[in-house]
């Protein structure tokens, strides 16, 4: 029999080696639909994002030019803005809507021995005195809210028939706001005018026992805003419109 080449064979794999392989292999096939379902939420993602983008472009585009638009009809609208002078003294300001109505707002500082601020917001109709020999004549009528705080000084005190009681430094007050007014239009842009503008609603305010123990809230009506803001004469700056 004749003798053959003699061939070395491989090393026989370790256990350590196998099991490397073959874990890196599992590895593999286990990642690989993991990358697959990452890559089909990233292009859905991404997908959604700009959608989303490009309805927010569009919304806020809208909105712009829907602002835009008020401000220009708004700007259209003749304005008046000045002061009122009746129990203390606040700017006064009309913006006109159309040629019947318009809205005034007004802030007052309360100052007749007591202090305070008070706000009121009203929805006029205007009604022009057509008949009277002079045509710039107007009178305005509305209704709205008001609101404030008024500042008592001093802690008071006040006597029932039992004991007293104390009240705190201030109230707060709100209510119903009516408006009777008229005004007179200068040729130049100037008007005065002259208006009752009565709050009608309740005043609230903390009220203590005599050992100035907290009794409690108590309200009642806001008298003060039947006169001392109500009465008003003033001038007004007119601008804007025609």
């Amino acid at each position: 029999m004749a003798r053959g080449k003699y061939v070395k064979a491989p090393p026989a794999p370790s256990p350590r080696s196998l099991y490397e392989y073959g874990g890196q292999q599992s590895v593999e096939k286990t990642n690989l639909p993991q990358k697959k379902v990452s890559q089909f939420y990233t292009i859905i993602l991404n997908y959604y994002v700009l959608n989303i983008k490009k309805i927010i472009m569009k919304k806020l585009s809208l909105l712009a030019l829907i602002l835009i638009i008020t401000c220009t009809v708004s700007m259209a609208q003749p304005r008046a803005i000045g002061g009122r002078l009746s129990w203390g003294i606040g700017p006064s300001y009309q913006h006109q809507i159309g040629e019947k109505n318009m809205i005034q707002v007004d802030v007052d500082f309360i100052a007749y021995g007591l202090w305070g601020v008070q706000t009121t917001a009203t929805y006029n109709w205007i009604i022009p005195l057509k008949s009277w020999d002079v045509a710039n004549w107007n009178l305005y009528a509305g209704v709205g809210i008001g609101g404030g705080y008024e500042w008592w000084g001093k802690t008071g005190m006040y006597f029932t028939s039992t004991y007293p009681h104390y009240v705190s430094g201030g109230c707060g007050f709100v209510g119903v706001a009516g408006m009777v007014g008229m005004e007179w239009n200068f040729k130049f842009p100037l008007q005065l005018f002259i208006e009752y503008r009565p709050l009608i609603g309740p005043r609230i305010y903390k009220s203590y026992y005599s050992n100035l123990t907290i009794e409690g809230v108590k309200a009642n009506f806001y008298y003060d805003g039947l006169w001392a803001t109500a009465f008003a004469v003033g001038v007004r700056y007119k601008f804007g419109g025609k």
